[in-house]
């Protein structure tokens, strides 16, 4: 490994406009930001690795490695929206890349834990941001469905904890915690809608 670091970063020196040696270069630092030995100095290597992929990217923008590598970067640094936005310039390029199936839902699960973090902490609209975006990377996630529908129902917009709860269930029928969570929202919002119709049906004051 630190041989192949060695030779890319000479390539890089060599001929600093290539494309395919940045590209490279920027893929050895990110793995050797890996090693354990190297976990004091990660936050250096992985920055190294994305002034190397970036650079890459402004010589040919339409390099799907340099964004798949350049999102990897991002998200060790846990820049979710920057990793969200490269990865989805890599999909308009090249929409059946095998590493997106694995990156797309990778990302979704930091979405959710971070939309739970923040629901737990009472900071809900970030909370429901966090988890829309989970929900973008995969829809195709039970816990991400079944998150979603948690941090809408704590904040009160019942009818997307309902609609959440209900593709949690079309993933996981059997889960009772979903059931449970479907029939909860699916009383509020019935109360909810109840009080909507007798506050309306009071007459005005003479």
């Amino acid at each position: 490994m630190e041989n192949d670091i060695t030779l890319f970063t000479t390539d890089v020196n060599t001929v600093p406009n290539s494309v395919l040696c940045l590209g490279n270069a920027g893929a050895r630092w990110i793995d050797l930001s890996e090693r354990p030995e190297n976990k004091d100095s990660t936050t250096a290597y992985v920055n190294k690795a994305i002034g190397y992929l970036s650079h890459a990217l402004e010589l040919h923008p339409k390099y799907v490695n340099g964004y798949l590598n350049l999102g990897l970067a991002q998200m060790k640094l846990g820049q979710l929206d920057s990793a969200y936005n490269t990865w989805t310039r890599a999909q308009a390029l090249y929409p059946s890349n095998p590493y997106l199936q694995s990156y797309f839902p990778y990302l979704a699960v930091n979405y959710m834990n971070k939309g739970v973090t923040l629901g737990q902490a009472g900071k809900l609209d970030e909370a429901t941001k966090a988890l829309d975006k989970a929900i973008a990377c995969n829809p195709n996630s039970y816990d991400v469905w079944y998150n979603y529908a948690g941090v809408y129902f704590t904040k009160g917009n019942f009818e997307k904890a309902k609609f959440g709860f209900e593709n949690a269930l079309k993933l996981n029928p059997n889960s009772e915690q979903a059931k449970n969570g479907l029939g909860a929202a699916t009383t509020k919002l019935a109360e909810t809608q109840n009080t909507n119709t007798v506050v309306a049906s009071v007459p005005p004051n003479k």
